[in-house]
């Protein structure tokens, strides 16, 4: 991965034997750019993929379940700071560090969430998704303050949403057109007990 400023090549390593992760880099910006190493023998892997603030931005599993994202200091890579900490009941399943703000999807209940913070960790926005929906694949460059998703659902084709990192405003772009009003169609979660006392989570459409 190179960052979007091109300052900095991040490439990971994984042992499949040991199963531990090794992470390089080249900082161009150096007198001598060569591959270094950042980090080592990490039992969880630290996917890096934007450098902000002098501060190399990544999202983890490290010592946690539900991930979270820190920053690192590549002049001191091992003292790992939690930038929007990890939620027990909220499991992170994408980011994207953008100039000024961090987008990222969490899956909360069977419901993705939008939630915007700054890099001092303070949320800024929350946008609570549909039951049964799935959202993800922001896109847009660093500097940009409209990006694009995508929503779908299991009544609902692809549609695609500009989205405001501002004023957080979002306005549909592209859809796919249905015969029916999928706006009348009622989604409601249930839990079904197995014989052998499982809860099994289930969705009435």
């Amino acid at each position: 991965l190179t960052t979007s400023d091109e300052r900095f090549l991040i490439i990971t390593e994984h042992n499949d034997k040991s199963g531990l992760y090794n992470i390089f880099y080249i900082d161009y910006h150096s007198v001598q750019p060569i591959l270094k190493p950042l980090l080592t023998n990490l039992r969880d892997e630290i996917d890096i993929i934007e450098y902000v603030n002098n501060k190399l931005i990544a999202k983890t599993n490290l010592n946690a379940n539900n991930g979270y994202i820190v920053e690192i200091d590549p002049l001191n890579p091992y003292n790992i700071k939690t930038v929007i900490p990890e939620y027990q009941d909220a499991v992170l399943l994408e980011f994207k560090p953008l100039k000024e703000r961090i987008i990222t999807i969490y899956q909360v209940n069977h419901k993705p969430n939008i939630l915007v913070y700054n890099y001092n960790g303070e949320l800024l926005y929350k946008l609570e998704m549909g039951i049964g929906s799935s959202v993800g694949n922001f896109s847009g460059n660093f500097d940009d303050d409209i990006i694009l998703f995508y929503m779908t659902s299991y009544t609902l084709p692809k549609v695609v949403y500009e989205f405001n990192i501002n004023s957080f405003e979002k306005k549909l772009i592209k859809h796919t057109a249905v015969t029916f009003d999928f706006e009348d169609i009622e989604y409601k979660e249930v839990e079904f007990v197995t014989k052998d006392s499982t809860i099994v989570p289930m969705f009435l459409i």
